[in-house]
């Protein structure tokens, strides 16, 4: 009885070390740690209006911190919010572009803001709120520049 049970206890033992070990051996690392180029990690929204005596027409204003993850400094030019379908219909803004044109240093981060104007004539605040996602993706615009080694 003993046996079998000192036999049971070493057999969890020996599974446990070689689980530890599998994930030392594969890198077992977060998502983040494992991401590389230009990241999101926080947006804010708001929405509130343009003028207070007409609440037909709104402000969408947004915030987006922009992470170089690479180990080199990336050169942004400019970003493009994607609207979600619903909201891009109200949208009145012709050129959703932000232009940025300044590099992002290595594992730094930088604070774009950008707003845009939408119709909200005939909607409730309720009505607002379902429009959601505002923002579905975001079209970032970068340049790099690679050095080309002639043979003289």
């Amino acid at each position: 009885m003993q046996k079998r049970r000192l036999t049971a206890l070493w057999g969890i033992s020996f599974f446990l070390s070689l689980l530890m070990t599998g994930c030392s051996i594969f890198d077992c690392r977060t998502e983040k740690d494992s991401k590389s180029g230009l990241q999101i990690y926080s947006i804010t929204t708001s929405i509130g209006a343009i003028d207070n005596n007409n609440f037909d027409i709104q402000r969408f204003s947004y915030s987006i911190y922009l992470t170089n993850e690479d180990s080199e400094k990336q050169y942004v030019k400019w970003i493009e919010p994607v609207l979600g379908d619903s909201f891009a219909k109200r949208v009145t803004n012709q050129d959703l572009k932000v232009n940025i044109n300044k590099p992002i240093e290595a594992n730094e981060n930088i604070e774009i803001e950008g707003e845009l104007i939408f119709d909200s004539g005939d909607l409730s605040k309720q009505d607002i709120v379902d429009l959601e996602p505002y923002i579905t993706d975001i079209k970032i615009v970068s340049e790099k520049i690679i050095n080309v080694e002639t043979n003289n």
